[in-house]
């Protein structure tokens, strides 16, 4: 996802001359192309992540476009206030871009683990939240960001991170959740890196068991709209929100909000990550089986669900 973003990045500066990307003291020689194509355009502030977010707000109002990129806990969490005085209050286009979502930089610890910031960041008005789940969503959802004209905060995984569209995709819209794979037995949805644990899960699954689950990449998380929820349940489904995230907050909550609001009866379950912070580091396989969020996991509890909501 990093490099697609890179990449996407150097054909929209390429298309207007407005956009600057700012950041904080990160990315040894990922930034040299664009640096080297688009001179005086690439701010590198140092370790001020609070003071780049005025910036961006600061060069917004006088008709740029930044981009604004650091890990995903530090560019959320320790802007926080920043990002809601500056960007969301003033509602200033701006283009924040969070690398290393859930457990990417899990061998770094808790303290680079971007696991609520889907949470934190969903409470400001104003600010739209994508997080594509692989290279091709991302491609197709950046150039779509730079036309809302408002606060954006771009979620990304880290690099390497297998397809999970199809040889022959469809569309990707914002606004409208991407059907990853056809199913009849339950609609899953999720987004981010967790998208490719989910589809081999389902997989697996449907070889077992038979039973054959829809999958939907959630890529924009907010706003939340109401007539795309009702595209992707109905009554009689069982609905499962699985996400690298905790509760607080999170998708999953506010579609189940959303389903008891519209009287939706569909059987629903959510997989989030458990409450708390994890006390080790570890790499993201083993950090999603602790939080019972791996493969062989989400197998077993999705047909556990399952055999209950068909009960």
């Amino acid at each position: 996802m990093r490099d697609a973003f890179f990449e996407t990045l150097d054909r929209l500066m390429g298309r207007n001359e407005k956009v600057v990307f700012i950041t904080a003291d990160l990315g040894y020689k990922l930034f040299d192309r664009i640096a080297a194509q688009h001179p005086g355009r690439v701010i590198n502030v140092g370790i001020r992540e609070a003071t780049m977010i005025g910036i961006a707000a600061g060069l917004s109002k006088e008709g740029f476009l930044p981009f604004v990129y650091s890990l995903a806990p530090f560019i959320t969490l320790r802007c926080l206030e920043q990002i809601r005085v500056d960007l969301c209050y003033n509602d200033l286009p701006a283009v924040l871009v969070g690398v290393g979502s859930g457990f990417a930089y899990g061998p770094n610890g808790p303290t680079h683990m971007g696991l609520e910031d889907v949470g934190v960041m969903s409470s400001l008005p104003n600010l739209a939240i994508l997080s594509p789940c692989d290279a091709y969503e991302v491609r197709a959802l950046l150039p779509q960001a730079v036309g809302l004209k408002t606060p954006v905060y771009l979620r990304l995984s880290r690099a390497g991170e297998p397809r999970c569209h199809g040889e022959r995709p469809g569309a990707v819209k914002l606004g409208r959740p991407s059907v990853l794979r056809e199913g009849t037995a339950a609609v899953v949805i999720t987004y981010g890196a967790m998208a490719h644990d989910v589809l081999a899960a389902a997989d697996e699954l449907e070889t077992e068991t038979g039973l054959s689950l829809r999958v939907v990449s959630w890529h924009t998380l907010k706003p939340l709209q109401g007539e795309a929820v009702r595209r992707v349940v109905r009554d009689d489904i069982p609905v499962m929100v699985i996400e690298e995230q905790l509760p607080g907050g999170s998708l999953g909550s506010r579609v189940a909000l959303f389903l008891k609001e519209q009287a939706i009866q569909s059987p629903f379950c959510h997989f989030p990550l458990p409450e708390g912070y994890p006390n080790v580091c570890g790499d993201r396989g083993y950090l999603l089986a602790r939080g019972q969020l791996s493969k062989r996991h989400l197998k077993r509890r999705m047909k556990s669900f399952l055999d209950t909501a068909r009960r």
